[in-house]
């Protein structure tokens, strides 16, 4: 019953629906920089040069904690690398498509 009425109500909103769907993966996408932070600060410990492991691991905290405080402003800038991320990968593809088979025969 819930389900169907969760339906329906999102299909009343769409736009609405749109948006608190961004914010909440936005949400998790912060939520898993924190767990991928701490669990690369924990591994850092046993590993000979742990000083860049120990970097990446504060900013990927640092990170997760401001997407996770500024919910709407970390998703326009997610949507705008993903989209920038999009396109980059589109054009290399191409690119790669039409030198696909090509020899280096000289």
């Amino acid at each position: 019953l819930m389900l169907s009425v969760g339906g329906v109500v999102m299909l009343k909103n769409a736009a609405l629906s749109g948006a608190t769907l961004a914010v909440l993966i936005t949400m998790v996408v912060g939520l898993g920089w924190m767990l991928e932070g701490v669990m690369a600060l924990v591994e850092s410990w046993r590993m000979p040069s742990s000083a860049w492991a120990v970097i990446y691991a504060l900013l990927s905290i640092v990170a997760g904690f401001i997407v996770l405080f500024s919910p709407i402003s970390s998703t326009t800038w997610l949507i705008l690398f993903g989209g920038c991320a999009l396109v980059v990968i589109g054009i290399v593809a191409i690119v790669r498509a039409f030198t696909f088979g090509k020899s280096n025969r000289k």
